[in-house]
This record gives C-alpha cells, structure tokens and sequence, in this order.
C-alpha cells in the first residue's frame, strides 16, 4: 500500500512526484488524483506543433 504524506505547502493546485514509487499525486479543481508514471502518455506534447523525426 502506498501511503503519501504531502508536507509542503498547502497550494491547491499542485502536482506532487514520488520518484520511488514512480507516482503522481496531482491536486486540482478540488480532486485529487494519484496515477503511476507509467500510465503518463509518451505520446502528448506541450509543444502544439512538436518536431518528430521520421
């Protein structure tokens, strides 16, 4: 069971990484979530028109 423990500010939107689990926890419009890195798509871009190699 994995238990996390957010002592840092108190922001309410936040996003948090655990990199020993490899865990997200992300705090936003009142919800909190927690999702593995993994589950992370390596496929999405902040970059609307990303250069990809072909």
């Amino acid at each position: 069971m994995l238990e996390i423990l957010d002592v840092g500010t108190n922001e309410p939107e936040d996003t948090c990484y655990y990199p020993e689990e490899d865990m997200y926890m992300q705090k936003s419009n009142g919800e909190r979530r927690c999702f593995s890195g993994k589950d992370i798509s390596n496929t999405w871009y902040p970059d609307p028109n990303p250069l990809r190699e072909n």
